[in-house]
């Protein structure tokens, strides 16, 4: 098991929710995205744990959108304050 996973499972058996944690999953097709998942645990009417609910959202754009953005910013400063400044 995975350390995401076992820290996942310990929060959710202390009743505790997760949100957007940021983690990577491979496709059927062996491809890599980038998700943003959130995770409840569901309760009986005692308040028993007895699952849990999970929301995965595709954030791969997101990611690629800030680091074509990061970039652009480093280009910037090292242009108008040159490469030793912005490092």
């Amino acid at each position: 098991m995975h350390y995401e996973e076992e820290m996942i499972l310990s929060k959710l058996k202390l009743g505790e929710r997760i949100d957007h944690f940021e983690t990577t999953r491979i496709r059927k097709g062996g491809e890599r995205f980038e998700v943003s998942v959130t995770i409840s645990p569901i309760r009986d009417s005692e308040g028993h744990i007895i699952g849990a609910s999970k929301t995965a959202r595709d954030i791969s754009q997101r990611k690629k959108i800030e680091q074509v953005l990061i970039q652009s910013e480093k280009l910037a400063c090292d242009r108008t304050h040159g490469r030793d400044y912005c490092s």
